[in-house]
């Protein structure tokens, strides 16, 4: 999946379960290892990490496809591992584009922010963290949630 703001980038992907094997425990078997790049105008970064669980993967597509829909204003879409946020501010466009906020933390926060000072953070939690910006259309919307889906279809819940 591919987010382009203005003045942000995003390439998010699944990777590989984190344990090959499915050794029959719900959340061991359902780990995600997410492959992220984005780029910002302080700089580029990459991570990897296991930090989505298969069905909270799931919830990304969905999450995505509500925000494209007029007047509907999901909840902030958070993930057990607190790596990634999804979030729609309150201050919409009124040309029918939609303003989300992604927030990397911890071991997905870019090089230039100090996640081990915990009263770093920018506020919107508790973790240090670097929040992006993207104003997309609901076309670019659905786009990014079909890719999402076709890069998750390999990893089913087990």
């Amino acid at each position: 999946m591919i987010l382009t703001g203005s003045a942000h980038h995003l390439d998010l992907r699944p990777l590989c379960y984190q344990f090959g094997a499915a050794r029959g425990e719900d959340h061991d078997d359902n780990w995600l290892v997410i492959t992220g790049r984005a780029a910002a105008p302080e700089g580029s970064w990459r991570f990897v990490e296991a930090c989505l669980l298969t069905w909270e993967a799931q919830g990304i597509s969905r999450w995505l496809r509500t925000v494209a829909e007029p007047n509907r204003t999901p909840r902030a879409l958070d993930f057990l591992e607190p790596l990634l946020t999804f979030s729609l501010p309150a201050d919409q466009p009124a040309d029918g584009r939609r303003l989300i906020h992604v927030r990397f933390a911890l071991e997905a926060a870019p090089p230039w922010v100090d996640t081990d000072d915990e009263e770093d953070g920018d506020g919107e939690d508790d973790w240090p963290g670097y929040t992006a910006e993207f104003l997309l259309t609901p076309a670019e919307l659905h786009a990014a949630a079909d890719a999402w889906d076709a890069d998750l279809a390999p990893f089913p819940t087990r």
